[in-house]
């Protein structure tokens, strides 16, 4: 049996995420790539992979860029959730 681990888990980047941080982002985790990369193919956001010196120190890497949020992400977080009363099925 595993003991309880104290860290939280890491959360990927959503659109909201990347909407609330300081811009240009740089991304080089696995699961954070895919998740951008989810939003780059849905419209959401504006990146590109490019070769990055990670901040911490360490040689180059790949890595995603992103350069900004797009109109339609804007859209859609400012959209409003509809409640289930009112959902169309």
């Amino acid at each position: 049996m595993r003991a309880a681990s104290s860290q939280r888990p890491r959360l990927s980047y959503s659109s909201t995420r990347i909407a609330r941080e300081r811009l240009p982002l740089i991304v080089t985790h696995d699961k954070d790539v895919e998740a951008v990369s989810t939003l780059v193919h849905a419209g959401q956001v504006a990146a590109t992979m490019q070769v990055v010196l990670p901040p911490w120190g360490g040689g180059p890497q790949p890595g995603v860029v992103v350069r900004g949020t797009t109109r339609l992400a804007w859209m859609s977080l400012a959209a409003p959730v509809p409640d289930d009363s009112r959902r169309v099925i």
